[in-house]
């Protein structure tokens, strides 16, 4: 089953034991929570050089 859900409510449910979130995707959905938009959370990975932006 495919669920789509914001990085918000994935967070959510992972604090809440309903969901495992590997840390490396989880501090991605933690830099997608904090953007407003897909451009802003485009422009966090700019200039990282494929490194990790947290």
């Amino acid at each position: 089953m495919v669920e789509w859900i914001t990085a918000p409510a994935a967070l959510d449910m992972a604090a809440r034991g309903e969901r495992t979130i590997v840390f490396p995707t989880r501090m991605n959905l933690s830099l997608l929570a904090r953007a407003g938009s897909i451009a802003d959370a485009a422009g966090a990975g700019r200039g990282t050089g494929g490194r990790a932006a947290w």
